[in-house]
């Protein structure tokens, strides 16, 4: 019969031709049996091939059908269905906020918390960090939009905490965004006393 493509995630429907099966020499009362993936139903009486590959599915499946006339006669049909892939939008989970002390360094990798299930199938993702009012972040901080790290070493007079809003877009133009805070402590000597009791 050949090869038939169809979508990820898209309902499939496939059925034998009657012209075929006549070619084939068979007569009335036919039905029809056959191994085929799990995703997949094969109806005895009609033949018919029904429904939805998964994006476990994607790849190419090879399926042998016989059908049985009420004569005793068979045929065999071998048959190739194509699942192809369409893009799936990113996702993430939560990143913890983040304490860092005056005078250590900011060393944030996101990249562990997105994913993309279509990075296999050639996908990719490009980050962008801002302010979560979508402001620019400090002058101070710096990350890389191939990967999300994120890098600084707080600057003097620099906020005690920052709100941060990461996004990861993938080739398609879908997206998965999350909010992180960024804490900053002051060293001790920094930090205001109060005045002896009298």
């Amino acid at each position: 019969i050949g090869e038939i493509t169809t979508n990820q995630d898209a309902d499939f429907s496939f059925e034998i031709p009657q012209a075929t099966l006549t070619e084939n020499g068979l007569g009335n009362g036919i039905t029809f049996s056959g191994d085929v993936p799990y995703w997949l139903e094969l109806d005895e009486n009609t033949g018919e091939l029904t429904g939805a590959p998964t994006y476990d599915s994607i790849g190419d499946h090879s399926i042998t059908i016989t059908a049985t006339d009420d004569e005793g006669d068979t045929a065999k049909f071998d048959l190739s269905i194509q699942v192809d892939n369409i893009n799936d939008a990113p996702t993430v989970t939560p990143i913890e906020d983040l304490t860092v002390g005056i005078d250590e360094s900011l060393d944030l990798d996101p990249s562990n918390n997105f994913s993309d299930q279509d990075i296999p199938y050639g996908d990719s993702l490009n980050y962008d960090i801002t302010l979560s009012d979508g402001t620019s972040i400090p002058d101070w901080m710096n990350y890389d939009p191939t990967t999300g790290r994120l890098t600084g070493e707080p600057a003097d007079g620099s906020l005690p905490q920052y709100d941060l809003r990461i996004t990861a877009t993938d080739t398609i133009g879908d997206t998965a965004i999350t909010f992180v805070k960024i804490n900053l402590e002051q060293a001790e000597d920094e930090k205001p006393t109060l005045p002896a009791q009298p």
